[in-house]
């Protein structure tokens, strides 16, 4: 079982800048998310429905994620993490990012 180690933050920290290009977002801007599973025996209990802070120690970036609840839609569509990104090219960068930094998430 892999104890993820991850910082509590407030739920609103999420929504002040994009994940990976930091750029602010501002009121009527357009925000995708990136969902990402990780892998079996990764442990997030008590986490659900919480705002974290993850560090990617790679790339040298704090970065800020939403750990949805159980019975959110996000999870139901098989999602464990989720990022505010601003287009897909940002998502793709974080995507290659999480893969290369964290070894329990799913490709």
């Amino acid at each position: 079982m892999i104890k993820i180690q991850a910082d509590m933050i407030d739920p609103y920290e999420t929504v002040l800048t994009y994940i990976w290009c930091s750029k602010k977002i501002s009121e009527g801007s357009e925000i995708f998310s990136l969902g990402v599973k990780v892998k079996a025996g990764v442990d997030l209990q008590g986490m659900n429905g919480r705002a974290i802070r993850l560090l990617l120690p790679e790339s040298e970036k704090i970065i800020k994620a939403i750990v949805p609840a159980h019975d959110s839609m996000a999870k139901k569509d098989g999602n464990d993490l989720l990022f505010a990104i601003c287009s897909s090219k940002c998502g793709e960068a974080l995507k290659l990012a999480l893969q290369s930094d964290l070894n329990f998430i799913k490709p």
